[in-house]
């Protein structure tokens, strides 16, 4: 009679599998989901608030060690790069959401006010200007870095 009881158990557990198995067809067939646009999210600004505060214009980053402290920064700013470069000068990399022509204008602007000359470098299209100074020199790049500007200094460490 055990033995009986054995292959009814067995016979169950198997009828249990295979009608458990035939589910999984049922399933397979359902609808793929419906795909539903998201509208884009709400515009939050502070103006109008009266506890609003500014954000500050700033430096993002940290100048490297010896950066001369009479080349004046564009900000806002972002320092993307820095190390040696060609004979023993040091350059240092920046970038700024606002247009090349802006950045250009103020940071020769600001390199004169500091006693710098400021002249045209390689060819007459060149965005690279040579600055210097009695017993000093640097260089100036800016360059279209859409959407913004890229602007770089060559210069040798205040010592």
């Amino acid at each position: 009679m055990a033995h009986r009881s054995a292959w009814t158990w067995l016979a169950l557990l198997a009828l249990g599998v295979v009608c458990g198995c035939g589910r999984t067809a049922e399933r397979a067939a359902e609808p793929p989901l419906e795909t539903v646009e998201v509208t884009p999210g709400l515009e939050v600004t502070t103006e109008g608030d009266q506890q609003a505060k500014p954000r500050p214009v700033e430096l993002t980053g940290v100048l490297p060690p010896g950066f001369p402290a009479d080349l004046p920064i564009y900000l806002p700013s972002s320092v993307v790069d820095f190390g040696a470069a060609a004979s023993g000068y040091r350059q240092v990399e920046l970038l700024t959401p606002h247009p090349r022509d802006q950045v250009a204008a103020v940071l020769e602007q600001r390199l004169r006010q500091k006693g710098w000359t400021v002249a045209s470098g390689e060819g007459a299209r060149s965005n690279r200007k040579r600055l210097s100074k009695p017993g000093r020199e640097a260089w100036l790049e800016v360059r279209d870095a859409r959407p913004g500007t890229a602007f770089r200094y060559d210069y040798r460490p205040e010592t």
